[in-house]
């Protein structure tokens, strides 16, 4: 039941760091409300967001709490709970199973709870899994908005954003399922395949640096992410975007990329001396320069040339 007694407080950092005091323990709801971080861009929003979370107040002292994309997703699932007769806790228990279940098909997951510990950086390393999980279910909502607003110019992405998480969590409300058009489904797990782990941490630390003057660990989305589709996650997967090129030699493993193949000379016939040899090879789209070597030796030990070209 709501209350009369609402407590306002301003957000004291570029993190977004807050903080209040209650009288007694119970439930609150928590709700931010400003401009954010978009991720896969490294920019600052446009239009404001707002955010909510249900948390347990507890007579413990100080506590800690995070209001993240999943608590938003999950609050009015937990409402529904309470509605019922549900205690507080198993309430927010009950509403964060749903919303991950529900988010399955897009996100393997086991096990992720405590929504409201869960941060997009790792400074708990204890909570390394959901933190994972939370930037990756966030990063993969703002890539498919992000999509879907090139599809529907006339709107923004923060718009877009919000009216998004907002139909979503009415969606998951009543049952704790995605009910409402089962494309979604399809079209987030799309989405994943578009995001750039390696993009989105550096954004986050630049972030961090400009607040703190100290690059905070970003959580792993890699945990979660399977960038090539063959069901391997790229934590587990060592050629990420299946380019034939191993991530540890890939300067860009998360996007797919032709491995040059020489075309031209056929170099399994001798060539005559004082003859001048065109060698050609297919292009690699990113590819920042070639470089082509000449031996006598069949493991290419001490070349006769050694050239790094751009074309």
């Amino acid at each position: 039941t709501p209350s009369s007694n609402t407590i306002l407080t301003e957000i004291s950092d570029d993190l977004g760091t807050f903080k209040f005091s209650v009288t007694k323990p119970g439930a609150v709801l928590m709700t931010a409300d400003g401009f954010h971080l978009n991720e896969i861009t490294g920019k600052l929003s446009q239009g404001r967001l707002l955010l909510k979370a249900v948390y347990n107040v507890t007579a413990d002292g100080q506590q800690h709490a995070f209001i993240n994309i999943l608590t938003h997703l999950a609050y009015k699932r937990t409402l529904t709970l309470l509605a019922q007769g549900m205690a507080v806790a198993d309430a927010i228990k009950q509403a964060e199973t749903d919303v991950v279940t529900a988010l399955q098909p897009v996100l393997p997951v086991s096990d992720v709870t405590d929504f409201t510990r869960l941060n997009v950086f790792d400074t708990d390393t204890s909570l390394a899994n959901g933190n994972g999980y939370v930037l990756a279910l966030s990063a993969t909502i703002y890539q498919y908005v992000m999509t879907q607003q090139l599809l529907d110019p006339g709107t923004t992405v923060d718009a877009t954003l919000a009216f998004f998480l907002n139909n979503l969590a009415d969606d998951i409300a009543d049952n704790g399922a995605i009910n409402s058009n089962s494309q979604i489904i399809v079209d987030l797990l799309a989405a994943t395949r578009l995001l750039r782990p390696d993009l989105i941490k550096q954004h986050l630390e630049d972030r961090s640096f400009d607040v703190t003057k100290a690059k905070l660990p970003v959580a792993n989305i890699d945990l979660f992410i399977d960038t090539d589709a063959d069901d391997l996650v790229n934590f587990v997967d060592t050629d990420d975007d299946n380019d034939g090129i191993p991530d540890v030699s890939d300067t860009r493993p998360y996007v797919y990329s032709e491995a040059p193949v020489l075309v031209k000379p056929d170099v399994t016939q001798p060539f005559p001396s004082k003859q001048e040899i065109v060698f050609e090879w297919t292009s690699s789209e990113y590819a920042i320069n070639y470089e082509l070597q000449i031996s006598k030796a069949t493991d290419f030990s001490n070349p006769v040339v050694a050239a790094t070209t751009t074309s």
